[in-house]
């Protein structure tokens, strides 16, 4: 239901279907009993290898992957450990781009709606904005953490972070799905996006140009980040041996109407 994926399977498929592959998709919603079970079920199909884009920080599914000698790779989120093979996006780089620019437009009050700090994108997008503040003398304290990317939880911290402070005049969300959230929050407390609040996401799902305001972003090469995931995959199924390596694809900043000069 994250609007992120589509455009990642369709990187997989195109790539795997191309050299003779098919591709088996399981939705888990993020819960690791269906992960477990998809395993399984794949495992059934004689399965060549896995491509897994729902890893936590710490994750049995990929232990249990290391464990049976499956070829796997990580898409969009890492694990803490070495030794896997990974296609995740350059975090730090997209969050110092969407600072600089509300920094330049004299921000200094910023917040954070955190992903899950389970995940990998939760927690190092949540990292890289308290570093950057900190380098730039900003206050760090404004961040709110959620249990998952949704509207929903978008919206209630929002709410929760608004009623210890009412002072910061953007926002840096850790998805689009939450700075969604955080929009209607705004909307149904009389609040305007941006000559109130700035509001910025991350990720680039479809359709953000067409809102009002459309919404500023960091675009993630979603479909690129599939297809490169696939190669590599398709090298370790074909015995290349070479030493596991994570790419950091960088994202790029899309500056749209829901950012302005901060206001008083």
């Amino acid at each position: 239901m994250n609007p992120i994926f589509p455009p990642i399977i369709r990187g997989i498929q195109d790539t795997a279907e191309a050299v003779g592959y098919t591709v088996i998709t399981a939705n888990t919603d993020d819960e690791e009993t269906k992960e477990r079970d998809a395993l399984r079920m794949m495992q059934g199909r004689s399965i060549e290898g896995v491509l897994i884009a729902t890893a936590r920080r710490k994750d049995p599914i990929v232990e249990e992957c290391i464990e049976n000698d499956i070829p796997f790779v990580l898409i969009n989120r890492t694990v803490d450990r070495d030794g896997v093979n990974a296609v995740i996006i350059d975090e730090d780089f997209g969050i110092r781009s969407v600072l600089d620019h509300l920094i330049s437009l004299k921000h200094t009050r910023i917040a954070h709606i955190a992903g899950p700090q389970h995940t990998s994108t939760g927690f190092h997008r949540a990292k890289a904005f308290s570093d950057y503040l900190r380098i730039h003398n900003l206050p760090t304290d404004l961040i709110e953490a959620t249990e998952k990317f949704t509207i929903e939880e978008g919206r209630r911290a929002f709410r929760k972070l608004l009623a210890r402070d009412n002072n910061f005049t953007a926002i840096v969300a850790g998805n689009d799905l939450l700075a969604l959230g955080c929009m209607d929050a705004m909307t149904e407390l009389g609040l305007l996006v941006p000559e109130n609040i700035s509001i910025a996401g991350y990720d680039d799902i479809l359709f953000l140009e067409r809102m009002s305001p459309a919404l500023t972003t960091v675009l993630v090469p979603k479909y690129e980040m599939g297809s490169q995931a696939t190669k590599t995959l398709l090298e370790m199924v074909g015995g290349a041996s070479k030493a596991p390596v994570v790419l950091r694809m960088q994202p790029r900043l899309v500056v749209r109407n829901s950012t302005a000069v901060a206001s008083r």
